[in-house]
């Protein structure tokens, strides 16, 4: 009974939903639903296909998550996708940074997607689908109480699992550069200007490994239970780990430190190329100029040599014994 109350204001109440009460740009489209529990997808005529087949993608994967967090999706759970930028951009939240892809709004158990026939085709649909379905289901398990930005963006990446990502290399330039972000710095990505965020998801995605790797899922049960108590990160690390938050930061610094400082080498045929190219056109400038000095002084008149007057040369005098010193003598008897 409960799930079909919210199923239906869902249904009815969503499409009816502005982006902000007043605004003045706010997209007026309604958008159709298609409903299989526990996913309501809204989506115009044009994403249809689009829509039916994003329960596939979502069924596949929501046991795994379901178990690894030790929760039951309730749901219903809305799926908007955006027919346009200026949909995307005022639905619900208005101030997205430009580089976002999707967003989601675990108060009202719904995430909001680019369409696919706008947004930027090297963009995968299907895991930032799954991206951000975990965020509502973060949410939902630690009973809306605030997470680390880390972590959730961590866990978002561990299960969309993103290919052709290089993130050791990211590391290994902030380590060489020092910019390393601070992990509670990573709060407020949102800010973040789009190379700075992409680092910060790139940490984020490698400490939530790290941490997964030591402790697994039993430790990360402690950190979401922790949380859903409103306990210190503090406090919740050391009962999960042993050792207060700060410092298991220090120890994945650490780990970083070691394992990738030298990773940016990978890159060393690229940085070859651009040293040949540069010396190549530093001689060519150095070889340009010294043509040009060349051509002024030939451009220039010959000026005569002083004369060395009636001065004749001299005849070479007989040799002496000091000039013979270095002629070698043939007869050991002489």
């Amino acid at each position: 009974m409960g799930f079909m109350m919210l199923l239906l204001l869902r249904i009815f109440l969503i499409p009816l939903l502005p982006a902000q009460a007043g605004a003045e740009d706010t997209p007026s489209l309604s958008l159709q639903s298609h409903i299989q529990p526990p996913w309501i997808i809204q989506h115009s005529p044009q994403d249809s296909a689009l829509a039916r087949d994003i329960p596939r993608v979502l069924d596949a994967i929501l046991p795994d998550i379901q178990r690894d967090l030790a929760m039951h999706a309730a749901g219903p759970y809305a799926i908007v996708i955006a027919p346009s930028r200026e949909y995307y951009n005022h639905y619900l939240i208005s101030g997205l940074p430009k580089w976002s892809g999707a967003y989601a709004v675990p108060a009202m158990r719904t995430l909001v997607m680019k369409s696919p026939r706008w947004d930027r085709p090297e963009n995968d649909f299907g895991k930032t689908l799954i991206h951000e379905m975990v965020h509502l289901l973060l949410h939902e398990r630690i009973k809306g109480q605030p997470a680390p930005r880390w972590l959730e963006e961590g866990l978002a990446l561990f299960y969309e699992e993103p290919r052709d990502w290089d993130y050791p290399l990211a590391l290994s330039k902030a380590l060489f550069t020092r910019s390393l972000i601070p992990l509670d710095q990573i709060d407020a990505v949102l800010s973040f200007h789009p190379s700075q965020a992409a680092l910060a998801y790139q940490e984020s995605y490698s400490v939530v490994n790290y941490f997964l790797g030591l402790y697994d899922l039993d430790g990360l049960l402690i950190l979401l239970e922790g949380l859903q108590a409103r306990e210190s990160l503090e406090a919740i690390f050391v009962r999960a780990t042993g050792s207060p938050f700060s410092a298991f930061e220090q120890e994945w610094q650490r780990y970083v430190q070691d394992r990738y400082s030298y990773h940016w080498l990978s890159e060393w045929d690229t940085f070859l190329w651009l040293f040949i190219l540069l010396l190549a056109a530093a001689a060519f400038l150095w070889i340009r100029r010294r043509n040009r000095r060349t051509v002024q002084e030939w451009a220039e008149p010959q000026t005569a040599a002083p004369s060395t007057g009636s001065a004749t040369a001299e005849e070479p005098g007989p040799l002496s014994a000091a000039d013979e010193s270095f002629i070698e003598n043939d007869d050991p008897d002489v």
